[in-house]
């Protein structure tokens, strides 16, 4: 590991990252930096197994999640490199049978829409439905995944039973495609079909081939058989119920059936750092071309800008920290929370991964990133606008998606609403028409239509409205 940093600074990054894992109660944490392709910094937090006592490493295999799209684009990248498809083709190019619900504006849907959660597509179950196998099997399951309405639904476990479920839904859909950001497990579903078509190949196999191998990602894999085969692999806990909130082991993993391109890979923290760099060298990693410059520079440009102004890439967000151009993406479902940084003019990396659900790995990422390069936390003073207690009635409801994301936004005095989620309130002060933000910076947005309040957008989720 190469001494980039002072023995100052990585004292001051290990103490503040060790002060929060504490705080936050952890069972375990990987976060590694790379610069020019060196590791400089590395810092490891608890246990891959808390009742065995064996420590995280760089080498421990943690879930990914939904970092996990980022592939399945960098996939797509490659194949319009090699003029297999364009981003630019309708998906029914690709998968005949494709349709929305109710199959309004089936025709117009193209590869970028899916990419970029464009496709008009609300909160769906559908991919849940191919999660539920593993949710049934788990004792843990239905305390954990919290969302009865979906027990009463088929099993599915491929994309082609995807594609089925959703033509069947009766669903409204948010826009015409190109018209609403709405993060999409089910759109990045589509694509491991369009990968398998252009390509020729199996996904898993194509993947192996063309991404893992070239990267050197040799602890990494899509399926959850594999992990019996590999040593130094986490365990996965989960948080309680309790007011404490103290985690507990729960060790069945997740699986999504057959479908790997939302969420399926595990990898090592020093595999997915491989990956990051490739991003911050123009595509190049070891001496190969993994992507072209061109399909780098295209992924990693804002495609899309969400209603509460977030800028999103190819799999990938896109933005500014500290005044520094940054991307990356997060990660998070049971027994993982994972986020990879990547800002490219300063060739430098850091990926975090944790072993529970519902951890601030961005934030562990922030830091780590500020500390390393010495920046000055912005103080971005955002100026609140008044609002009279008639104009905030409109926003007060309930929302929910079929997906299972539910908030509420409550008046909590004469003119202030919260956002309540699990009776936790979010205070909520206005910044704009329809725009709001939180305590913690993070930016709200509500939408209208014909004069009413239709849904509210909150992280990269559309969410409507439903009393």
């Amino acid at each position: 590991m190469k001494k980039l940093i002072t023995k100052e600074i990585t004292r001051e990054i290990d103490t503040q990252l060790k002060e929060y894992s504490e705080k936050l109660k952890l069972p375990g944490m990987a976060v590694v930096a790379s610069k020019q392709g060196e590791l400089i910094y590395e810092y490891y937090y608890g246990y891959r197994d808390v009742e065995k006592r064996l420590p995280v490493t760089g080498e421990t295999v943690f879930g990914l999640a939904s970092i996990t799209k980022s592939f399945a684009s960098l996939a797509i990248m490659q194949l319009q490199d090699n003029q297999k498809l364009s981003v630019k083709d309708p998906v029914r190019k690709w998968i005949t049978n494709f349709s929305l619900p109710g199959d309004k504006y089936s025709d117009q849907v193209r590869i970028h829409h899916l990419m970029t959660h464009t496709g008009g597509l609300p909160g769906l179950p559908v991919v849940h439905q191919a999660r539920l196998h593993s949710i049934l099997k788990d004792p843990d399951g239905r305390e954990l995944f919290g969302n009865d309405a979906i027990y009463g639904n088929k099993q599915i476990t491929s994309v082609e039973e995807l594609v089925e479920e959703i033509k069947k839904l009766d669903v409204d859909l948010i826009g015409k495609p190109g018209e609403m950001f709405n993060y999409s497990n089910e759109s990045y579903a589509l694509l491991q079909q369009i990968i398998e078509e252009a390509s020729g190949m199996a996904f898993l196999d194509y993947m192996d081939e063309h991404i893992l191998h070239p990267l050197k990602m040799n602890r990494s894999s899509f399926l959850t058989e594999d992990l019996k085969k590999m040593d130094n692999v986490t365990e996965i806990y989960a948080y309680d119920s309790s007011k404490d909130k103290e985690f507990f082991n729960s060790p069945l993993w997740w699986d999504v059936g057959e479908i790997y391109t939302n969420g399926s890979l595990k990898a090592s923290a020093y595999d997915l750092i491989k990956y990051a760099t490739m991003y911050g060298q123009e595509g190049v990693y070891d001496g190969k071309q993994v992507l072209s410059t061109e399909a780098i520079r295209v992924m990693t440009s804002p495609q899309v800008i969400t209603p509460n102004d977030i800028k999103y890439g190819y799999g990938l967000t896109v933005g500014e920290q500290f005044g520094e151009r940054v991307l990356g993406h997060g990660g998070g479902i049971k027994g993982v929370s994972s986020y990879f940084l990547v800002v490219p003019e300063r060739k430098l990396s850091i990926v975090v991964l944790i072993n529970i659900a519902e951890a601030p790995a961005e934030n562990m990422a922030l830091i780590t990133l500020r500390k390393v390069l010495q920046l000055t936390e912005e103080k971005l003073e955002v100026s609140p606008i008044s609002m009279e207690k008639e104009q905030l009635n409109k926003y007060l409801g309930k929302y929910a998606s079929l997906e299972g994301q539910k908030v509420e936004v409550r008046m909590v005095d004469q003119n202030k609403i919260a956002l309540v989620m699990d009776e936790q309130e979010v205070l909520l002060r206005p910044i704009g028409n329809h725009k709001f933000i939180t305590p913690d910076g993070k930016r709200v947005a509500f939408i209208e239509e014909a004069g009413k309040i239709k849904a509210i957008f909150r992280g990269l989720r559309y969410i409507e409205k439903v009393e």
